[in-house]
């Protein structure tokens, strides 16, 4: 029924439109979220609108530029975003400076919806035809190779999605604290998963069956990695300078 349906949107000269479609219905879910989560970390509407104004146009233009300069130059552009998350925290930045407005919370703010995007913008990518699986007899159809694949896309939406759940409870038990730390997760578990879910993909392999983008989700690991290094070292030297305060 699925494969059927794959077709038949296919056939109707529909898949570029759902696709389109779903990567702005992404955006909108993404902000409406946005608007809703402001309030946990105490942001006025105006100030959400300055952030978010500013930082969502880098977002994409980075996507765009990285895959250019990866391209060497060349096909402008490319719907996939994993090369530009370890970047988004200075767009952050830059917006919180705008807005007046703590850098850490804005960057712990931002983290939850960057996966949810992901959920929502992975799910139609069937549809197009891209981030396909390898072959797979009882798979769903793909109208670019017009065979079953594996549905790595909607393994991925879950995978996100459980991401996005998890991020938006430890924010709630962290109180909001707006240190950085969420962010820092997002990178490792979004990474590390992503590290693995490349290999199930039917792209271009560089060695050992890893890909460009199974390096770049690695790169997040390891910035995340380096980065709850730091916050941990920072939380220890403050609890020690509070024990010899009261010493």
């Amino acid at each position: 029924m699925i494969n059927d349906f794959l077709r038949y949107c296919y056939e109707q000269g529909w898949s570029d439109a759902i696709y389109t479609g779903g990567a702005m219905a992404a955006i909108v879910f993404q902000f409406f979220f946005l608007v809703f989560y402001r309030k946990k970390y105490d942001f006025s509407l105006k100030q959400f609108v300055i952030m978010f104004s500013i930082s969502t146009p880098l977002q994409y233009f980075s996507m765009f530029f990285l895959a250019w300069v990866e391209n060497g130059f060349q096909n402008w552009g490319a719907n996939n975003i994993v090369r530009s998350f370890v970047y988004f925290p200075l767009f952050f930045a830059l917006a919180a400076k705008v807005a007046k407005v703590p850098v850490g919370k804005v960057i712990d703010f931002a983290a939850p919806s960057q996966a949810l995007n992901q959920t929502i913008g992975h799910f139609v990518c069937p549809f197009a035809g891209c981030c396909q699986g390898y072959a797979c007899s009882w798979g769903i159809w793909n109208p670019v190779l017009d065979e079953r694949v594996f549905p790595n896309q909607w393994l991925e939406c879950l995978v996100a999605l459980v991401i996005f759940l998890y991020l938006y409870r430890l924010a709630r038990r962290e109180k909001y604290a707006g240190t950085g730390k969420i962010y820092a997760i997002f990178l490792v578990t979004f990474g590390g998963t992503r590290f693995l879910l490349e290999f199930l993909r039917d792209n271009d392999k560089l060695l050992l069956g890893v890909s460009n983008l199974a390096l770049h989700a690695l790169f997040m690991v390891f910035v995340g990695t380096i980065w709850l290094m730091v916050l941990y070292e920072k939380d220890k030297q403050k609890e020690l300078k509070q024990r010899k305060k009261y010493h």
